[in-house]
């Protein structure tokens, strides 16, 4: 059986719960570290996700867990109206 860690951010608002898109966090650092032409996203803003997200907390998670970063996911839906 395959063994996964669920970082599950909770929703703030009303019905926020009914749209779980769990996002692998071995993609989100691939993605900050991109040119900045291809990504778009402006290196405050790239900080700004990393400390939203704690990001320190995610291999944290791994070690606990004794499983690869790579099998840490994250509700990215929640987060992203969170961050509107």
């Amino acid at each position: 059986m395959e063994m996964y860690i669920l970082v599950d951010f909770p929703g703030q608002e009303e019905g926020a719960e009914t749209f779980d898109v769990y996002v692998s966090w071995a993609d989100v650092p691939d993605l900050l570290a991109l040119p900045q032409k291809e990504k778009k996203i402006t290196p405050s803003t790239a900080n700004t996700i990393r400390k939203y997200l704690d990001a320190d907390r995610f291999s944290e998670y791994a070690r606990y867990y004794e499983l690869d970063e790579r099998r840490v996911f994250f509700t990215w839906f929640r987060c992203s109206l969170m961050l509107q």
